[in-house]
């Protein structure tokens, strides 16, 4: 990129190139998004766009993740496809129903206690 700066004093001016640095975005095998060639300290919080994983079922258990949608005038943005296990896409199925059982035996109980609660007012 190029820009132009003015120098206070005599007004001379000078061109500078500035050249965008890479950041390459990637998914590891967790299904995290990772980005390797932040400078000063930044993070994805400076990029624009969206980001957007497009995944291809390899049919072996496998997805080929590919990151991609993300803007930048800072960075040269490289994306780099990943091969991921299929199950850190999936949810848990089995924690789901844990959570659904205890909520619905919270529940449960709650109805039991209000019940008990009417019955005994009922009798005063």
């Amino acid at each position: 990129k190029n820009f132009n700066f003015q120098l206070t004093g005599n007004q001379t001016f000078i061109e500078v190139e500035v050249t965008a640095k890479t950041l390459q975005v990637s998914v590891n095998g967790n299904g995290e998004v990772e980005y390797d060639g932040f400078v000063g300290g930044e993070n994805e919080s400076v990029l624009g766009g969206s980001l957007t994983l497009d995944k291809v079922d390899n049919g072996d258990g496998t997805y080929t993740v590919t990151p991609s949608g993300l803007e930048s005038e800072n960075y040269n943005i490289v994306y780099v496809s990943s091969v991921v296990p299929a199950a850190a896409f999936e949810t848990n199925s089995n924690a789901l129903w844990i959570a659904l059982a205890v909520v619905g035996s919270a529940l449960l109980l709650l109805g039991a206690v209000a019940v008990v609660y009417a019955v005994r007012k009922r009798k005063e």
